[in-house]
C-alpha cells in the first residue's frame, strides 16, 4: 500500500488543526469580548484573502486560479458579514474600532456595502483581470479604515 502524507489521509484533521492554531493566535491577543473576537476574525479573513490576491497581483506568488477564487469567496463572505458583526457596539481594550461606527452607522453601512460590491466585482480568472479589479476593493477597505479604525497605538486617526 502506498504511504500518504498525514494531511492527505486526514484532510479534516488538517483543517481542524489549522483552525485551532488560528483560534489560539486570536486568543493570545488578550481579547475577551466575543463580539470583538467575531469582528477581528472577519477582518482577519478579509486581510488574509486580500494579502493572497495582492501577492499574486504583484508577482510575489505565482497566479493560482483556484486559490484566487477561494480568496474571492472569502472576501465576499467577510464583506457581507461586516454590518452584522459590527451592529452591536461591543468593546474591548484590544478593539481598534472607533465609536464613530455606531454614531455614523448609515455611513459605515454604506462603506461596508461598497466593499461588498467591490468584492463581488473582483475578477480572478486571469492575472490581468485581478490586477484591474483588486485596487477598487483595496480602496474601499482603506477608505473605511481611515475613518473608522484606530491605529495600533490607540490614536483616533491613522494620519
Amino acid at each position: 500500500m502506498k504511504e500518504r502524507s498525514w494531511a492527505r489521509r486526514y484532510p479534516l484533521y488538517a483543517v481542524i488543526c489549522v483552525l485551532l492554531l488560528a483560534t489560539v493566535g486570536v486568543a493570545q491577543t488578550g481579547v475577551v469580548n466575543r463580539g470583538v473576537l467575531k469582528r477581528m476574525a472577519t477582518m482577519t479573513t478579509a486581510k488574509t484573502a486580500i494579502d493572497t490576491l495582492a501577492n499574486m497581483m504583484a508577482g510575489r506568488f505565482r497566479f493560482n486560479r483556484p486559490q484566487a477564487h477561494a480568496a474571492r469567496r472569502d472576501l465576499i463572505a467577510a464583506t457581507r458579514s461586516i454590518p452584522s458583526v459590527f451592529r452591536k457596539p461591543h468593546t474591548d481594550l484590544q478593539s481598534r474600532a472607533r465609536t464613530e461606527i455606531w454614531r455614523q452607522w448609515d455611513d459605515f453601512e454604506t462603506r461596508a456595502k461598497t466593499a461588498q460590491m467591490a468584492a463581488q466585482a473582483l475578477r480572478v480568472d486571469r492575472l490581468e483581470t485581478l490586477r484591474s479589479t483588486l485596487p477598487g476593493l483595496m480602496h474601499a477597505c482603506l477608505n473605511c479604515h481611515q475613518t473608522y479604525r484606530q491605529n495600533k497605538w490607540g490614536s483616533e486617526r491613522l494620519n
